[in-house]
């Protein structure tokens, strides 16, 4: 099904900007 893929490849979409998200606090906390 088209649709669920669209979905699943937004729900990837987000799982990464919160990784990256918790990258960047990171990051900061290092600094």
């Amino acid at each position: 099904d088209l649709n669920q893929k669209q979905e699943r490849q937004n729900d990837i979409a987000k799982g990464q900007v919160v990784i990256d998200e918790r990258l960047i606090d990171r990051c900061l906390a290092m600094l």
